[in-house]
């Protein structure tokens, strides 16, 4: 890069710069659901690639910012969950008798983009998968469970009451092979497991991975949902911290919340 082509990028970031620290100041006093729309808003702004340079460049913007975001996203993803949980026994209880029926009205696009982990994993020969992080309404776990026969499922969450949600739903569907524990992924015993997924707000997925690396089989199958671009603002990136005994085979599609999953496997 000569000096002049420097000169030109420098003042382009550096205004990336001062807008991320606008929004952050202009969010004061909003509420979640409101405060992530801003958010949204300034990550569909910025280009994926100028993002995640953007952020690589600029590590104080993650230390700076990120534990705010953070919140603002975990509460915003928990009421949005809540009410779309009421909405979902609503539902069940007028007509739908699966769950896929009960979601098509507001989470069909979340339930189906576990199709592209069962293109990428052998999820109907896994005997044991386990959901770390599952969230009142588990998508993956219930999409793994209506397109498996003999697999066992295990839901996990640090909440009390999301498992009991969880088991619930799980009771009204049908769902017998179905488990939810409430435990972290830190502290999880992954033996016998074939495929684990990793949802995007567990923290701190370093952890999470080493935990996986220690007790799950040689042979597992991971599913790291993990952020991309402007999403690193408000969630922790596992690829950054990756344990030495996992290396990444793919990635899936992108997300609106700048998301996607990356798929690992053991490293050789």
């Amino acid at each position: 890069m000569t000096r002049t082509q420097k000169l030109e990028v420098e003042p382009i970031e550096q205004k990336l710069v001062r807008q991320v620290d606008e929004v952050m100041k202009s969010i004061a006093g909003l509420d979640a659901a409101n405060a992530m729309q801003v958010f949204l808003e300034l990550a569909r702004e910025i280009d994926d690639e100028v993002g995640d340079r953007l952020l690589d460049n600029n590590p104080e913007l993650i230390t700076r910012y990120r534990p705010l975001a953070t919140s603002i996203y975990q509460q915003y993803v928990f009421e949005f969950e809540k009410s779309a949980r009421k909405q979902l026994m609503d539902q069940v209880n007028r007509s739908a008798s699966t769950f896929k029926a009960a979601t098509d009205f507001f989470g069909s696009a979340a339930y189906d983009r576990t199709e592209e982990m069962f293109r990428h994993l052998d999820f109907l020969n896994a005997g044991r998968i386990v959901v770390v992080g599952c969230g009142q309404l588990p998508f993956t776990a219930f999409y793994a469970h209506d397109h498996t026969q003999q697999t066992e499922i295990i839901a996990l969450d640090v909440l009390d009451d999301t498992i009991t949600g969880v088991v619930q739903l799980a009771h009204m569907f049908d769902m017998n092979r179905l488990q939810a524990e409430v435990t972290a992924g830190q502290l999880f015993d992954f033996d016998g497991a074939d495929i684990v997924y990793v949802a995007n707000m567990v923290s701190p997925k370093s952890e999470v991975l080493k935990r996986i690396a220690d007790t799950a089989p040689s042979t597992v199958q991971v599913v790291l949902r993990d952020p991309y671009s402007m999403g690193r603002l408000w969630s922790e990136r596992g690829r950054d911290m990756l344990h030495p005994h996992f290396m990444e085979t793919g990635d899936g599609a992108g997300a609106n919340y700048k998301s996607q999953d990356v798929y690992l496997k053991r490293a050789t």
